[in-house]
């Protein structure tokens, strides 16, 4: 759609062409580009200013406005001498050689762009501690898929993880959750963090009771280094069975938490055994 300011700029170059079409210049037309390119370059400079991605886009300009003055020159010199022949090839020369450097301006600007999107997701939708998706991602993916077919989400939770955090510190905290999501990464499903130490795991077909007796055992070797474990809570669904995200996630954390409770009732009545990690998360 066209705005109401273009015609304006239209109405604008329109009388500026009548104006000089009065005026007792040679190659008019070629007069009338000169000044578009001039006004080009202007605009450009005044609006991007000379940032590094858009140099070679001002230099082409540059060129085309320099293309523009020998084009002018070419139409009052005869060209027939060695002045005339000079300046069809500038002409010629800069028009070409402006219009190549303008091209590659637009591809880095679009390049850039692309590397900024791809920036902005990863600060979006990734989790920058683990690499995991973060609460968003999961949230975007609930939507797409929630109401159109089956699945199942294990929310869990990572047992005694403040005792590594208040006994080994944070840094060894970080590392214990990064060790925690690559544990997670061998799921079959779509791996998230959504918050502190707690996670969740997306299956689309799988048995989700299987992947889950098989995430417990794969912890079992955190567990001999941290004193660590997850508690999991499954929550399958079926097309239509849950209105909403918020509600699958309450579902799962919900049944999250009861598997935390029976695990922190076996660490009472078995202290011996969890010494690694005798504080409760």
């Amino acid at each position: 759609m066209i705005r109401w300011n273009s015609f304006v700029w239209i109405a604008v170059l329109l009388s500026i062409r009548g104006v000089i079409e009065l005026l007792p210049i040679s190659a008019r037309h070629d007069f009338f580009g000169l000044f578009i390119t001039v006004l080009i370059i202007a605009i450009a400079w005044y609006y991007l200013g000379f940032r590094t991605q858009l140099r070679s886009f001002l230099l082409g300009v540059f060129l085309l406005l320099l293309a523009g003055i020998f084009d002018w020159l070419d139409g009052t010199i005869d060209s027939m001498t060695a002045a005339g022949v000079a300046v069809d090839v500038m002409d010629d020369l800069c028009l070409s050689t402006g219009i190549f450097f303008i091209g590659i301006g637009f591809i880095r600007v679009m390049l850039e762009r692309d590397q900024l999107e791809a920036k902005l997701f990863q600060q979006a939708y990734i989790d920058e501690l683990t690499g995991l998706g973060n609460r968003r991602a999961l949230f975007a993916r609930l939507d797409e898929i929630i109401h159109v077919q089956s699945g199942a989400l294990l929310y869990v939770d990572v047992n005694n993880f403040k005792h590594v955090n208040d006994t080994a510190g944070h840094e060894q905290g970080d590392l214990a959750l990064r060790e925690c999501a690559a544990v997670l990464q061998t799921a079959p499903g779509r791996s998230y963090r959504i918050g502190g130490d707690e996670f969740a795991v997306l299956l689309e077909q799988q048995d989700p009771q299987a992947v889950s007796t098989a995430l417990q055992n794969a912890v079992q070797q955190l567990h001999a280094k941290y004193g660590i474990g997850f508690s999991i809570g499954i929550a399958s669904f079926t097309a239509q069975s849950f209105g909403n995200p918020d509600a699958l996630i309450t579902h799962a954390d919900s049944a999250m938490y009861a598997e935390k409770q029976r695990f922190r009732a076996q660490q009472r009545s078995a202290p011996a055994k969890h010494s690694i990690g005798a504080g409760e998360n």
